[in-house]
């Protein structure tokens, strides 16, 4: 028998980090949260992820 579970996470980045390595200023605010989203499946000796992420969209001041 195959389990089936699906899982939503909020990967936002917190206020103050540091985005792609530094290379970008911190985060001062979050207008919208990032979210990961997928699948897991279970057959009792397999498990496998499925998971897609949003991706970051900056836009320039």
């Amino acid at each position: 028998m195959i389990r089936f579970a699906s899982f939503t996470v909020n990967v936002t980045p917190p206020v103050g980090h540091a985005l792609c390595g530094g290379l970008v200023k911190p985060v001062i605010g979050v207008r919208d949260p990032l979210h990961a989203r997928g699948v897991i499946l279970d057959d009792g000796r397999t498990r496998v992820v499925l998971c897609a992420v949003e991706r970051i969209l900056l836009i320039g001041r």
